[in-house]
């Protein structure tokens, strides 16, 4: 297993061998319409093109933004994007097909299990037909074990034969998929029950036939929680990396305040902000199980935690920015 998911893997992305000998790819968030032209466009596609191997449209490919024709969604905004990265050689994951909790899915009402499932895999289809020329990989499983209040998933209300259904479905559609499970909060010692639930739920699926090109931790860290614990990190990745198949942190972020707040971060927040990305940068490269790191964001204009972002509003790089690009020069020489 570990060298077919190898193998699938090292097709998310072209990069020369790094210094030490190792593949890694460094990859971000964006929102497609940031790609269409304008002087904001053409500073997005400047640092993408300069620094990054891989883009996730943050929210155009979920089912809820999927058709809409408005300011923020538009299948313009992802056909530009989807061009214009494929024709920089940049690859694209899609985010995502299955979303763990049905609350948060649209169209989903208690009742209509069967009926939801038929809309459902109608929308797959249209969506990878429509994108599969330009992506191949995607979060197949998202927040499979959110656990924060959900009780309706996915997978408790479809069978596993209606999950492997789905599988093949999308590898018939696009035989070099590469299909991966992401979650959040597992990197946390506060989420140590979540860190078992999602073994558990990874290991369910393996044993019952769906196939995981990749495992991903989204890697969302808040200055509240306080100093880094890498020893519990560095745990954890061993843990998983039992499974034999290579770990991607799909949304990194270290981040101060609320979701969308802006916040003018001290001197002394910055500098810790700037020291911990790069202890978490380095944390994740060292280990031999960690293919890659995927920012959720990079500029403070379009990220869902402005205090996160590497570039500010004005579209100055901050520390942390700084520490990125020398993180990355020192890899990549």
């Amino acid at each position: 297993m570990r060298v077919l998911c190898c193998c699938l893997l090292a097709s998310l992305c072209t990069i020369a061998t790094t210094a030490q000998g190792k593949h890694f790819y460094m990859g971000c968030a964006v929102q497609a319409r940031h790609f269409c032209d304008s002087a904001d466009s053409l500073f997005i596609k400047q640092v993408v093109r300069d620094h990054f191997d891989i883009v996730t449209l943050t929210n155009d490919l979920k089912w809820n933004n999927w058709g809409k024709e408005n300011k923020r969604f538009s299948k313009t905004y992802i056909d530009h994007a989807l061009q214009w990265l494929k024709k920089n050689q940049v690859k694209v994951k899609g985010h995502h097909i299955v979303w763990g909790p049905l609350k948060k899915e649209i169209n989903y009402r208690v009742g209509f299990e069967e009926e939801y499932f038929h809309d459902f895999l109608r929308h797959t289809v249209e969506k990878i037909e429509y994108t599969r020329d330009y992506v191949n990989t995607w979060d197949f499983l998202n927040h499979p074990v959110e656990l924060q209040g959900y009780s309706d998933y996915f997978d408790e209300k479809y069978s596993f034969d209606q999950l492997l259904l789905l599988q093949d479905t999308l590898k018939k559609l696009l035989p070099s998929a590469n299909l991966g499970i992401n979650e959040g909060g597992i990197l946390s010692k506060i989420n140590f029950r979540k860190r078992g639930a999602y073994y558990q739920k990874i290991e369910d699926y393996l044993a019952n036939g769906i196939d995981l090109s990749y495992i991903g931790f989204m890697g969302h860290f808040h200055d509240t929680a306080g100093k880094i614990d890498t020893a519990y990190i560095h745990e954890t990745l061993d843990i998983f990396s039992e499974f034999e198949i290579p770990i991607v942190i799909t949304e990194f972020d270290y981040r101060f305040g609320e979701m969308a707040e802006k916040i003018k971060l001290s001197e002394a927040q910055l500098l810790r902000q700037a020291k911990r990305t790069r202890l978490l940068l380095d944390l994740f490269y060292m280990h031999p199980n960690v293919a890659g790191v995927i920012l959720w964001g990079f500029w403070e204009q379009g990220h869902w935690y402005p205090s996160a972002a590497l570039w500010d509003q004005s579209k100055r790089i901050k520390p942390n920015g700084e520490v990125l690009l020398e993180f990355l020069d020192e890899i990549r020489k």
